[in-house]
């Protein structure tokens, strides 16, 4: 099938990964639907937390091929759910986590489904109405395609939708492929002085859990992109975490630069944990947080815990 990735699974075999999640734990983590891709699946969203928390609603696969972040995402929500972690039971008790793991289900290849197969297809990353006339290219065969219309994608409305129904704290676009790049999009002075002090908390947090740091910058609107449609949608801060290296730059000795399950956990998951940990914490808390433990402390303990 086109929505098959050999090195990850298929597509309908990651979204079981976090429907198991969904039965192993019914109370705490439910599955909702967004909307349906142009060829009429389902775009799930996986809800947890506290319901009265701040919501920090994060996302995967905006291109189909992006695939790494779906499987980091089941392992954030396994290690919130089951790791018995103080941090992990500490998110979920005071923040509202909304995961989209996969917004390209259709393909395993960049763009969408328009036209059939690549290279046809519609960039979603370029799809978005903020300044999209200068998004991308009009050519269809491109890569970076915007589509004939701003939002023309089902993919694309489904997700303006959640920003308007959800009205998240913090959003998070998450790519693989490029980079690495951790960046914010700010519409707002507000919006870079917010994401500027989480990223100073974020780099503090992956020294004490001695892990390598993604270098942060802040940026203005993208033309096109999610996360500047995020930021005009009065997010209180919106990033973009690209967490592969390739073309030759460093990877861990004995892996390629394909993604694979062992490379994940054993990698680029605890590599990453500090980011979901500092963007969780970042959050408001709920009504049952007023006696937070500090951040600082649960670090502590989670390197304790990973024996790192």
């Amino acid at each position: 099938m086109p929505w098959d990735n050999p090195y990850l699974g298929s597509k309908g075999a990651q979204i079981a990964l976090f429907d198991s999640l969904v039965t192993a734990h019914p109370t705490r983590l439910r599955k909702e639907s967004i909307g349906k891709t142009l060829e009429g699946r389902d775009i799930p969203l996986y809800r947890l937390g506290n319901p009265g928390g701040g919501k920090w609603l994060f996302d995967g696969a905006i291109h189909g091929c992006s695939d790494l972040s779906t499987i980091m995402h089941h392992r954030f929500l396994k290690w919130l759910l089951e790791s018995n972690d103080p941090a992990a039971n500490n998110i979920v008790a005071t923040k509202q986590l909304l995961c989209v793991p996969i917004l390209n289900v259709d393909r395993a290849t960049r763009k969408n489904a328009r036209n059939g197969y690549w290279p046809n297809g519609v960039d979603l990353n370029r799809n978005f109405p903020h300044n999209w006339a200068n998004a991308g290219t009009t050519d269809p065969t491109n890569d970076y395609y915007r589509g004939t219309a701003p939002a023309s994608e089902p993919e694309t409305q489904a997700m303006i939708q959640t920003f308007d129904r959800e009205k998240p704290e913090i959003y998070t676009n998450f790519h693989n492929w490029g980079g690495p790049l951790n960046s914010s999009y700010n519409y707002t002075a507000s919006q870079k002085t917010f994401a500027d002090a989480i990223m100073a908390k974020y780099v503090t947090l992956a020294n004490q859990m001695q892990q390598q740091i993604y270098p942060y910058q802040s940026q203005g609107l993208g033309a096109g992109f999610i996360t500047s449609e995020a930021a005009k949608h009065g997010v209180k801060a919106s990033f973009i975490l690209e967490v592969v290296y390739m073309n030759g730059t460093p990877v861990p000795p004995n892996f390629n630069n394909l993604p694979t399950i062992d490379m994940i956990d054993s990698y680029y998951f605890p590599r990453v944990l500090p980011y979901y940990m500092t963007i969780s914490q970042a959050l408001s808390d709920g009504p049952i947080g007023q006696n937070v433990v500090p951040l600082a402390i649960l670090a502590l303990v989670t390197l304790f815990m990973w024996g790192m």
